[in-house]
């Protein structure tokens, strides 16, 4: 069984902040989802021995021009020392 100071540690570690109701309502739907899978570790393993679907076929690799780095750095809202610029994600402003 999964504790609301368990869903508090989840949603500390993913960095969010959940008000008394959604605390209470994540730590019911993740309780339901491991019953689910509690249920599927119970199944019956001889369904394992079953064909597996056949392969789905891959593409030849084909060699092709890449595109002009400076066509590249054109198209692109914020480009410097040959990359990318993107917004910070971790770590502040």
């Amino acid at each position: 069984m999964i504790t609301p100071d368990q869903i508090r540690r989840i949603a500390s570690l993913a960095k969010l902040e959940l008000g008394p109701e959604e605390l209470e309502s994540m730590t019911r739907e993740l309780a339901r989802v491991l019953d689910y899978v509690d249920q599927l570790a119970g199944l019956d393993p001889g369904t394992a021995a079953e064909e597996p679907a056949p392969a789905t076929p891959l593409r030849d690799d084909v060699i092709s021009r890449s595109l002009d780095p400076a066509t590249v750095e054109a198209n692109a809202p914020a480009f410097a020392h040959g990359h990318f610029v993107v917004p910070r994600v971790f770590g502040g402003e």
